[in-house]
């Protein structure tokens, strides 16, 4: 922010930290003041940048300029302003070029990640280190508070005439935190001179998940017997926890926020899909959980096999012809199939027995049904001669 007065009336001039450019005019003698220019960074005073470049305001003739430092660094530059902004044509002072270091914290480099503190989890603060400045600026130093305290410091080394260094800083949230929010400090400390130092300190707040998210995707499950298979994602699916309910994306993703802490049941739902539902649980150290499924479309079909007498026949081989597959039943004379809605023809051979062609079975969505064959013994015809 910058300042000047002029005729009973002051002219403040502030750059926001979404890049707007406002001139206030303040009525010195009412207190009233109007905002009487307004533009959106770079589209306001031309290769002007705070966030690099010194700026003040200052009175030439009566009249309020704006002296800033040039995009290139190389000149200082005054741009007149009257009451509906800055006008005229910019004044260029050659050889403007800072002669001290001077270093600074973008304040668009400033992130976190999570984006929200979680408690009893580490918290990774980043940002860039920026030398505005004519000379070097050696040793520099990297300071972080949470909430007045000190987390420590960062050794960010010299950083040279109008260079930059990133900087990361991981914080482990406690467990026990109550608040909301935490108040986040960052500043820096070089022992070179410098030709500012109002640029040296950076603070933000930052929120503190205080409910659950659950995420995850839906994927295609039918047809599928190994659990590691990558399947696509299903479109469309209702996606529902604690009485709230969303929709898969086309790649079959899911995201639930503002969910209570606790247990609870999540479902899902989709036409000609089996339900399915599980129980979840987020906490306030495990706020975020990944609730990721598989749907199919499946049904269940029993088979039962024995003999004329009605003892079970283990070591049947059953065919799904147009599949291609076949299994054996078991020591019980039983064999199940999770598989796909639809008809199949289906086989049965075993030595010894009469074999069984293909006859069609239809297995139903969500049900289970089930069939007892019957396999009859091979009869051995005997041929006498005279």
């Amino acid at each position: 922010m910058s300042l000047a007065t002029s005729n009973n009336k002051a002219y403040v001039f502030v750059f926001s930290e979404n890049q707007y450019e406002t001139l206030y005019t303040v009525n010195l003698n009412s207190g009233r003041y109007t905002v009487t220019w307004r533009e959106k960074y770079p589209k306001g005073i031309q290769n002007f940048n705070l966030d690099h470049c010194y700026s003040e305001f200052i009175n030439i003739n009566n009249i309020p300029h704006l002296l800033f430092i040039s995009e290139n660094r190389n000149n200082f530059i005054l741009q007149p302003f009257n009451e509906n902004g800055p006008f005229g044509e910019q004044i260029i002072l050659k050889g403007g070029q800072p002669v001290y270091a001077d270093i600074l914290i973008e304040r668009t480099s400033l992130k976190t990640n999570p984006k929200k503190a979680i408690c009893g989890s580490p918290l990774l603060i980043q940002g860039t280190a920026y030398n505005r400045g004519g000379q070097t600026a050696n040793n520099v130093t990297a300071f972080f508070k949470i909430d007045d305290t000190n987390i420590g410091s960062l050794d960010l080394g010299n950083i040279q005439p109008f260079d930059s260094v990133s900087f990361a800083k991981i914080y482990n949230v406690s467990d026990t935190l109550t608040k909301d929010r935490i108040n986040v400090e960052i500043s820096l400390i070089t022992n070179s001179k410098q030709f500012a130092t109002k640029n040296d300190k950076e603070t933000f707040m930052l929120d503190v998940l205080r409910k659950g998210v659950v995420f995850g995707r839906v994927s295609e499950g039918s047809g599928v017997t190994d659990p590691t298979w990558y399947t696509a994602g299903l479109e469309g699916v209702e996606v529902s926890f604690q009485g709230i309910k969303t929709y898969t994306d086309k790649n079959g993703f899911f995201t639930i926020e503002n969910v209570e802490f606790g247990k609870g049941i999540i479902k899902f739902k989709k036409n000609s899909y089996n339900d399915v539902s599980f129980e979840i649980e987020t906490t306030r150290t495990k706020p975020i959980v990944n609730a990721s499924v598989r749907m199919n479309n499946h049904g269940r079909l029993k088979i039962i096999i024995q003999d004329e007498k009605g003892e079970k026949l283990s070591n049947v081989t059953v065919y799904l012809v147009d599949h291609e597959y076949q299994t054996d039943t078991d020591k019980n004379g039983e064999i199940t199939f999770n598989i796909p809605k639809g008809t199949y023809r289906i086989a049965f051979k075993k030595a010894g027995y009469q074999a069984i062609p293909p006859s069609v079975y239809y297995v139903e969505l969500s049900k289970e049904k089930t069939v007892t064959i019957t396999l009859k013994e091979l009869t051995t015809a005997i041929l006498r001669g005279k």
